[in-house]
């Protein structure tokens, strides 16, 4: 299910880089509400700058949910907390969603 969402979303991706779909912000908030939908776990989000010749992560604009010593992993509502730390940042930045399906008969 995760790869069919990302299969939707490629059409909004304006770079690739490696397998990694970087998104607009605008586009990040629709992928997480459509992995909400399908109950795909966000494990983090991933900011990074572009210019015409580099791509550069920013640990400022990244949030990680999978650590258990973190603040974030114990949110209890994973989505709108993405969505809400996603508003916040700027709107040129462009954004990996990390996610996992938690249904153990789906795949992706």
């Amino acid at each position: 299910m995760i790869n069919e969402i990302k299969v939707r979303f490629r059409k909004y991706v304006t770079i690739r880089w490696s397998d990694v779909l970087l998104l607009p912000r605008e586009y990040a908030i629709a992928f997480i509400k459509e992995c909400q939908k399908e109950s795909i776990i966000i494990l983090g989000i991933d900011g990074f700058y572009l210019t015409p010749t580099t791509v550069q992560p920013s640990m400022d604009n990244s949030i990680n949910f999978s650590d258990p010593e973190s603040e974030e992993y114990k949110t209890k509502d994973r989505y709108q907390s993405s969505i809400n730390f996603l508003e916040e940042r700027d709107p040129k930045m462009y954004f990996e969603i990390v996610c996992k399906t938690n249904n153990p008969n789906r795949t992706g």
